[in-house]
């Protein structure tokens, strides 16, 4: 029996997840499920993290749990789309544990499970970094979600990889100046994930 695989889009704000889920959904069709990034669904409701520490943990582990419901949504429909090669999830549930003192091990914590568990929700694993400054510079001010400051983003980009270090299949999406070449990368390491 053929079965999709669940592969996670992790990184940092600004490192091209979202342009690249779009080349892929042209790219691939209805080989791909896309579930789509909830915090951009919050955001674009003008719901952002509370300043206080304890309102915005409880807002990164509300965000951890709704992102958890629409994957497993996603995972039912394994069985029923027949064509359908891989689930890709923008910002995994691991993103969030950026955003947490205590990292992976809190936010397995708070939402109830392991970071073993966490990690068997994604066969693999595409990290985006941070591409060069002078990109990073020229495009944060034109992306509408970024909500953080650059140099937070940086900060990110390092916890975010941090929570994957025990995973078993991560892939790195090493930074381009040009994003044609970046793509080129992703593209190839979904061909090689999904067998083709």
């Amino acid at each position: 029996m053929h079965y999709p695989k669940c592969i996670a889009l992790s990184g940092a704000p600004c490192t091209g997840k979202t342009t690249a889920l779009k080349g892929l959904a042209a790219e691939f069709g209805d080989r791909i499920l896309v579930v789509p990034e909830i915090a951009s669904f919050v955001f674009a409701a003008q719901l952002y993290p509370p300043a206080t520490e304890l309102a915005n943990h409880n807002f990164v582990v509300a965000i951890s749990q709704l992102r958890m419901a629409l994957e497993d949504m996603a995972l039912l429909q394994r069985s029923r789309l027949q064509n359908l090669d891989a689930i890709i999830v923008d910002r995994a549930v691991h993103d969030a544990a950026a955003y947490l003192n205590g990292g992976i091990d809190e936010l397995a914590a708070v939402v109830g499970t392991s970071t073993k568990a966490l990690h068997a929700r994604y066969e693999h694993v595409l990290f985006f970094t941070l591409p060069p400054p002078h990109i990073l510079l020229a495009h944060w001010p034109s992306n509408d979600n970024r909500i953080d400051p650059i140099d937070i983003a940086k900060k990110l980009d390092e916890r975010t990889l941090a929570t994957w270090k025990s995973h078993t299949s991560v892939a790195i999406m090493p930074p381009t100046d040009v994003w044609e070449e970046r793509y080129a990368v992703v593209s190839r390491t979904l061909h090689d994930l999904i067998g083709d």
